[in-house]
């Protein structure tokens, strides 16, 4: 009940609300740590200019961040940051590749996952301050069952971030 209603809030929210909103809250960029880095993080960019262009792409005032962490993960930030990790550029030799990654990230800004999944662990956590005493361990047993609820949601998410983001690719590149 809770997703049901959070995705229709969601559904109401502009992309401009969305950026205004966010716009306090965006993760800062840090120049890159080397010269191969810069050249990643260009490339990066020049492909999200790229898909930019496309009209199913919402339109958010984009950036793309590097995170300095060995660990191959890339994230879109509500109002539109998509953050990408030196460990995934290093693992990507291909300019298709490092595509398809911000194609799907783009992808979750298409379907608002985001601010969906924002906003259902908001409202499942106050629904469980309001049904349990949190001081009971009810905070741990309704982190169990928030996970077990999200898990399936949040892999049908990844799917169609996927299918977004082939789409994408495909109308740039083919």
């Amino acid at each position: 009940l809770i997703g049901v209603a959070v995705d229709q809030i969601v559904a109401r929210v502009s992309y401009e609300t969305e950026a205004r909103i966010f716009q306090a809250f965006q993760p800062k960029q840090s120049e890159p740590s080397s010269e191969q880095d810069g050249q990643r993080l260009a490339l990066a960019r020049a492909i999200l200019e790229k898909f930019r262009a496309d009209p199913k792409v919402p339109p958010l005032p984009y950036s793309l961040i590097l995170v300095e962490n060995e660990m191959a993960n890339a994230f879109a930030f509500p109002g539109g940051v998509i953050g990408l990790t030196t460990g995934l550029l290093e693992m990507l030799t291909e300019e298709i590749e490092v595509a398809f990654v911000i194609g799907h990230e783009l992808g979750h800004f298409y379907n608002r996952d985001h601010l969906q999944g924002l906003g259902r662990a908001a409202g499942f956590g106050i629904m469980m301050a309001v049904l349990f005493d949190m001081g009971s361990g009810a905070e741990s047993f309704g982190n169990i069952i928030n996970f077990v609820f999200q898990r399936s949601y949040s892999q049908e998410r990844e799917i169609e971030a996927d299918r977004f983001g082939l789409e994408l690719v495909y109308d740039a590149y083919a």
